[in-house]
């Protein structure tokens, strides 16, 4: 092939890779869909393989490889291969593991001369997996994880202008991050820390309530039954100013520990969640549509997994609402990919979710 193509690659859970070109997403894979383990994370071996066989070409005519994560991720690529043998819902969001995992990525990896040493030495481990598959020529460039997210959504969006909202639990130190879409591409207006974010707090009682890593949506669905009068008021667990969003997920969860201990019906508990976290995250969202005087919408990021989440937010005084198809981290691979190939790539429609292998 002679046009100039991009693999995009995410390593973390929802590993998968995607393949770009002047036309377009060419091919979107996730590990998952191969190995059978839902969230599998890891270097993407099968799902690289898979996107350059849908995508038509050969690990040759890859120019460039765009990779999604700069800070923070070094230690699991260095173990990739116990990383990528972690069952992924088994993962305990409250083990001493996970915390340690969590304050490494949003606090020692920022300092600056840490993230010099981080992206470096990620630089090195991926280019000799790269190597690996025969895609050692292709130049390699880090992506900043929100931002993935960011390109990504951004090209759902039929307009060429709007607010683009990434929310997730964290990624390079990010939890929520706003941007202005123009015609000159991509804006960053606020970004956030792990203190506004709703989906570590979502995840937690995910957790709390019995269900496994990656089952937030059983939240969401018995969030839906808990109509019976509240007695738990969760509005005091979210703060917007501004703009900014301030979660005080430590006060949310010791809460709704008492009250399931004292009894409480858990699709109550849910909905105590549900309910403030849909009005504060409407409300910073409300402030940036204003301020950037736009009626488009692009969403991305694990947070707007939530379906009425999103429902609320389609309630705001928006035209269009776009949510990027893979919102969560198995996105960032086309976030990615879209973000190296330039703004002259568009993405189109798509005809078909199905950019992947036949498993027949």
């Amino acid at each position: 092939m002679t046009q100039p193509l991009v693999l995009g690659i995410w390593d973390g859970h929802d590993a998968g890779a995607a393949v770009v070109g002047p036309s377009g997403l060419l091919a979107a894979v996730s590990e998952e869909r191969l190995s059978r383990i839902k969230k599998q994370g890891g270097w993407p071996t099968s799902a690289i393989e898979a996107a350059l066989q849908v995508a038509g070409c050969a690990a040759q005519d890859i120019d460039q490889v765009a990779v999604a994560g700069t800070t923070g991720r070094l230690p699991a690529r260095l173990l990739d291969r116990r990383y990528a043998a972690m069952p992924p819902q088994g993962i305990d969001p409250f083990s001493a593991g996970s915390r340690a995992f969590a304050a490494f990525q949003n606090g020692l990896a920022q300092i600056p001369l840490l993230r010099q040493v981080e992206r470096q030495g990620s630089t090195v481990v991926l280019k000799r997996r790269l190597l690996a598959q025969g895609l050692g020529h292709a130049r390699v460039e880090l992506v900043d994880h929100h931002l993935a997210h960011a390109t990504a959504a951004a090209a759902t969006l039929t307009a060429n202008e709007g607010l683009v909202v990434t929310m997730d639990g964290y990624g390079d130190g990010i939890s929520a991050a706003f941007w202005r879409l123009r015609s000159g591409g991509l804006e960053r207006l606020l970004s956030q820390g792990p203190e506004a974010s709703a989906a570590l707090l979502y995840g937690a009682l995910t957790r709390v309530l019995g269900f496994r890593e990656g089952e937030e949506g059983k939240l969401t669905g018995l969030a839906g039954l808990g109509y019976e009068e509240a007695t738990l008021n969760g509005a005091p667990w979210f703060t917007t100013d501004s703009g900014r969003l301030v979660v005080r997920r430590r006060a949310a969860i010791r809460a709704l520990r008492e009250a399931l201990r004292g009894g409480a019906d858990r699709a109550a508990v849910a909905r105590a969640l549900q309910i403030p976290m849909e009005e504060a995250v409407a409300t910073v969202v409300r402030h940036h549509l204003a301020a950037c005087g736009t009626r488009h919408l692009a969403l991305a990021g694990g947070l707007f997994a939530n379906v009425s989440l999103n429902g609320r937010l389609a309630s705001l005084p928006v035209d269009e609402l776009a949510v990027f198809p893979a919102m969560g981290d198995q996105g960032l691979c086309v976030g990615a990919a879209l973000h190296l190939a330039g703004p002259a790539v568009v993405c189109q429609p798509l005809p078909t979710m199905a950019m992947g292998p036949d498993l027949g």
